[in-house]
């Protein structure tokens, strides 16, 4: 099944080829290719120059011919193997995380970020899902090469934290006093050249290509060969999946659950609507049975409303992928762009709904401008390809955004 998954775009590139270039100068080309990459720079990325002209037009031209029925294969896919929860020894570990966004104070056309003004609850749930890839680490060992540009590029720069108690609060920046003694005072006791370790990173997709946005990496630790890993560092990333702050706490075992939540502030601004000052909880619990992985928590408020999160996010590393499998993740150069149309169509909704009256909306019209009746659209269904009827055009939401009083 995953060998046909965007098999036409791959057979018939040439083809395709001719197609694109027969439109690429015309004024539906220009209005909808600019329109894609302000979406993606500004409210995927939040980075405007995250992303060059030349990449963006890459990442635009293979928007442009996903069909309907990539999507529905790739989601059979993903469905296969949240089905198959056991431990079959895979280092590669299918991630489902579980957005709900309950913001009990919603208000309209907020100054950005929100804060949390309003009187009325929106509600909406999403389900996302990635590949993680777990690597052993110790003082021997060598790093990954993608943690390089991370927090911790070296096992010394982790040692040197985890052992300094003025570096160690600097960097994780726990809230609760007696929470962050207890964490330090269990990892600077140990000896850091015996720690035993693991990472989970996104493996490379084609190209050197990297989709991890908001988790760059989780790991764990444990004091000594054979025991129980039970320190974890998240890392999280912005949405051009660049390694941004870290956070730190013990595991909870599986028959205690949520028994340890820890308290931070975010420290980066996760999305165009959130800000760095926003307080957080988070926790990771150890998954029960012959089930390996974990889940991991994380809630969001706002800082004037410390007592109701506006978003919880359960991250589960769940289904372990069998390694057949990820040469399509590695190798099928359509598969990063798919995961960032998906981002694009729940940034769309979210904005509609806290910013109905902006200019912004206008972005996801005119990224359609070689849809909806565009003879592009004949053009390469007459070569097998069924294209989606606009660029973000895919359903995300298990419940769309709602307002309610």
């Amino acid at each position: 099944m995953l060998h046909s998954i965007f098999k036409t775009q791959l057979e018939k590139k040439d083809k395709i080829k001719e197609i694109l270039d027969k439109y690429r100068h015309t004024e539906e080309w220009k209005k909808s290719r600019n329109a894609f990459g302000q979406i993606i720079r500004k409210y995927l990325h939040g980075d405007l120059s995250s992303m060059k002209d030349k990449e963006l037009d890459q990442h635009f031209e293979r928007a442009l011919v996903i069909t309907k029925k990539d999507v529905e294969k790739y989601q059979h896919w993903i469905n296969d193997l949240l089905a198959n929860k056991k431990d079959i020894g895979s280092p590669y570990y299918l991630v489902n995380t579980a957005h709900h966004r309950k913001d009990q104070y919603f208000a309209t056309d907020e100054k950005i970020p929100i804060t949390g003004t309003g009187n009325q609850t929106l509600n909406a749930k999403f389900d996302a899902q990635n590949i993680y890839q777990k690597s052993l680490i110790n003082a021997a060992s060598e790093m990954p090469e993608r943690v390089a540009k991370s927090p911790f590029p070296t096992w010394d720069s982790i040692k040197e934290i985890m052992t300094d108690k003025t570096k160690f609060k600097t960097r994780f920046d726990i809230t609760d006093p007696d929470q962050e003694k207890e964490v330090f005072d269990l990892v600077s006791a140990w000896d850091w050249d015996q720690v035993q370790g693991e990472v989970f990173l996104t493996p490379k997709m084609a190209f050197n290509q990297v989709f991890s946005p908001a988790l760059f990496a989780v790991y764990f630790f444990g004091p000594k060969e054979g025991a129980a890993k039970n320190v974890f560092f998240i890392v999280s990333a912005s949405g051009s999946s660049v390694p941004e702050t870290p956070f730190v706490g013990i595991v909870n075992a599986p028959s205690c659950p949520k028994q340890k939540v820890y308290s931070s502030v975010s420290r980066f601004a996760f999305t165009y609507l959130s800000s760095p000052d926003n307080p957080m909880k988070y926790w990771i619990d150890l998954n029960e049975g012959e089930q390996a992985g974990f889940h991991m928590g994380i809630e969001t408020y706002y800082p004037k409303r410390p007592n109701s999160a506006y978003i919880e996010v359960i991250t589960e590393f769940c289904a372990q992928v069998p390694e057949k499998d990820l040469k399509f993740y590695e190798d099928i150069p359509f598969l990063v762009i798919f995961l960032m149309l998906i981002k694009g169509t729940l940034m769309r909704d979210l904005v509609k709904a806290y910013y109905p009256n902006s200019s912004s909306a206008q972005l996801w019209i005119d990224v359609g401008a070689l849809h909806k009746g565009h003879p592009i659209r004949n053009d390469l269904a007459a070569i097998g390809l069924d294209t989606l009827a606009s660029i973000f055009d895919l359903i995300v939401w298990k419940e769309k955004p709602t307002v309610s009083n």
